[in-house]
């Protein structure tokens, strides 16, 4: 056997040991949620079911990158989960896009752009800032003992 090579023993033990990994990593996965994520189209812009999902889709020009929060709560102060779209799978022309299986009529979610940052162009892409669906047909709002008041521009539904 060649210096540094490893002995059967060892190759053995490490496929062994690349077994179990595996069978632990498929025993989290079918713990897990398993929610289908496909590149979306184009048109119609905004949030549209389809199927057993919604498609998202919104117009940017000069987006380097995107993204979609999605929150449980109109309180809430994170997402519940994100999806960072692809500029290769997720963008046609000027329009990123994603479907998203099991999302429902009413989902609260809000985009995070990337991009320059050149007021003196017009861009001001600041991808801390969750931005308004321009598509979205409904505001989420909170009511307190002084009115109604939009929560911080955060939360957007479809």
């Amino acid at each position: 056997m060649p210096t540094g090579s490893p002995s059967p023993e060892t190759v053995c033990a490490s496929s062994e040991n690349r077994n179990e990994q595996l069978d632990e990593v498929e025993r989290l996965l079918s713990l897990c949620e398993v929610q289908a994520i496909r590149s979306g189209v184009p048109l119609p812009l905004g949030a549209s079911a389809r199927n057993n999902g919604v498609n998202f889709a919104v117009f940017s020009r000069h987006a380097t990158g995107a993204r979609i929060d999605f929150f449980d709560r109109v309180d809430d102060s994170a997402p519940g989960r994100s999806i960072l779209l692809d500029a290769v799978r997720n963008k046609t022309g000027d329009i990123w896009h994603v479907w998203l299986e099991g999302i429902r009529s009413g989902q609260l979610y809000g985009f995070r752009f990337a991009g320059p940052y050149a007021p003196h162009e017009g861009h001001r892409f600041n991808p801390d800032k969750l931005v308004v669906d321009p598509y979205a047909t409904a505001v989420a709002s909170i009511v307190t003992s002084h009115g109604i008041r939009p929560h911080s521009g955060r939360f957007f539904s479809h």
